[in-house]
């Protein structure tokens, strides 16, 4: 594929539903490239965003004046001497001390045709028409994965998840949990509905796979070998227990009663919308929710095209 065309595919999320197990898999095919940073945050840098908006200052010059971004490169660095991880430090030196633009993005990709490069970041989700019409102008033939999870187990993951940097997480301090669930970056993340209705809007159908996450632990190898296709790179085979295995899990902590009660109703018509959309995995979140039996899952399809749906 032209360099003009890189990246190749984008995996815009959904957050906590498996990107980091997906980029780990796909990490160990040799004819992949993913960069040494897992989420760049590109088309997402707009401070009109809820997301890190890491890469809002296009100049390095002005940008490295910020103690907290010159020390996350001093450190990628440091680690690449080290280690002497050579090829990551020429990646990284473009990465913290280049001029961010088009150009300087689609030179952190390889041009070689024969590797398939991908960019993996969840905060893609959130963009809204100007930030996926943008994407488009960039990489018009990319192909788009979406992982989509129970919006209510992903944002308890995600509270979980927050605990490990400090936010938070206390059982008994409902309410802040209650205000980090109904903040816009969450509610924007919840929203599959939304995400997949704007890029089918600037990709073609048949270029958006949507993924189960339900499927990681139960099929993991049928899961890779559909993305592989879909991609258009031939399959390898994993060890069972190695694509099984669980990459960043949050810390193990019980949601209380009225946590649950409350994303229950919060995302009830969501996940009713999704099962009678998508059907398959999506209709056990939907029966799960009204504790009704949950229908055999070797049924359902681990993933299908944007184009199958309505």
């Amino acid at each position: 594929m032209p360099e003009s065309s890189r990246p190749d595919f984008f995996c815009i999320g959904a957050q906590r539903a498996g990107t980091t197990w997906l980029h780990s898999r796909l990490n160990q095919h040799p004819n992949f490239f993913l960069p040494p940073l897992k989420e760049l945050h590109y088309f997402d840098r707009s401070p009109r965003y809820p997301t890190p908006n890491t890469l809002n200052i296009a100049n390095p010059a002005k940008r490295l004046l910020e103690f907290e971004r010159a020390k996350w490169a001093a450190r990628d660095v440091y680690r690449c001497l080290r280690y002497r991880e050579w090829s990551s430090l020429v990646w990284l030196s473009k990465f913290h001390f280049g001029f961010y633009g088009d150009s300087w993005y689609r030179s952190l990709f390889p041009r070689d045709s024969r590797i398939t490069s991908g960019d993996i970041t969840p905060g893609y989700s959130v963009l809204d028409e100007e930030g996926v019409r943008r994407m488009h102008l960039v990489a018009p033939q990319a192909k788009i994965i979406f992982i989509l999870r129970n919006p209510i187990d992903r944002a308890w993951s995600m509270m979980r998840f927050g605990k490990r940097f400090g936010y938070a997480c206390d059982p008994q301090r409902v309410e802040e949990i209650f205000s980090r669930i109904d903040s816009p970056g969450q509610e924007l993340r919840s929203d599959y509905l939304r995400a997949i209705s704007i890029y089918r809007k600037f990709y073609p159908a048949e270029k958006i796979l949507l993924v189960f996450y339900d499927a990681i632990p139960e099929r993991p190898q049928e899961l890779l070998s559909q993305i592989f296709h879909f991609l258009g790179i031939s399959p390898i085979s994993f060890d069972a227990l190695d694509s099984q295995q669980r990459v960043n899990e949050a810390e193990e902590l019980e949601i209380p009663d009225s946590v649950r009660s409350y994303l229950e109703d919060k995302y009830r018509d969501p996940i009713c919308a999704m099962a009678e959309l998508l059907g398959g995995y999506a209709s056990n979140w939907k029966n799960r929710l009204f504790e009704q039996p949950e229908s055999e899952c070797k049924s359902h399809r681990v993933c299908l095209l944007a184009s199958e749906i309505a």
